[in-house]
């Protein structure tokens, strides 16, 4: 018998979350039992094509926002803490110079 309740995902479309246009899902399974423990939202092109649009109504605003008041909104969801401390002048950006001998 199941003790797991299945967590639902809806898609962030336009700062609001939604089902997918179609209404279907999809199940995603605990590696370890098999069992369903998420039912999240299949998206298809009508909601890629929404999301786009909500983006693209966004870009204007969101553009114009100096970074650090958009940086909390950019980690949402995010858990900073399981992510790898850098060392010391080392860099994530493809092209840094950090490290250069010369």
């Amino acid at each position: 018998m199941s003790t797991v309740s299945v967590e639902q995902q809806p898609l962030l479309i336009g700062g609001e979350w939604v089902a997918a246009a179609a209404g279907r899902t999809f199940e995603k399974a605990d590696p370890f039992t098999g069992e369903a423990v998420t039912e999240a939202a299949a998206a298809d092109r009508s909601d890629a094509a929404r999301a786009a649009e909500a983006a693209g109504a966004a870009f204007p605003g969101w553009s114009a926002t100096p970074g650090r008041p958009r940086a909390p909104a950019s980690w949402t969801g995010t858990d900073w803490s399981s992510r790898p401390a850098r060392s010391p002048g080392s860099s994530t950006s493809p092209g840094s110079r950090s490290g250069r001998t010369g």
